[in-house]
């Protein structure tokens, strides 16, 4: 039987990323990399997705969210990508917009 957890883990993580592919059509990746020099330079996150688009269409051709870790919010590095591929979902939602159709 699961383990239960305080907060999103590396499986939730995964699913929320194959979930964003399916829901917006696009190419969910996780960048982290260090930032800084040294041992206390922290991690940088990187929530990105990438758009098959055509040519002349309005659609970007990626978008993405950065957040740097640690941070004062998230307990774990596997909630901060978690919380990192929320907020790019909503970005993505902005992407649709109500538009009048012509007649």
């Amino acid at each position: 039987m699961g383990k239960s957890t305080n907060g999103p883990d590396w499986i939730d993580v995964e699913m929320t990323m194959r979930a964003l592919e399916g829901l917006h059509e696009g190419h969910v990746s996780l960048i982290v990399s260090p930032e800084g020099i040294g041992s206390s330079g922290g991690l940088n996150v990187i929530a990105r997705m990438t758009f098959d688009v055509l040519p002349g269409s309005d659609r970007p051709a990626s978008i993405e969210v950065a957040k740097r870790w640690p941070c004062g919010t998230c307990k774990n590095l596997p909630g901060h990508c978690w919380t990192g591929l929320i907020e790019l979902d909503y970005r993505a939602s902005g992407l649709y917009k109500q538009q009048e159709l012509p007649i």
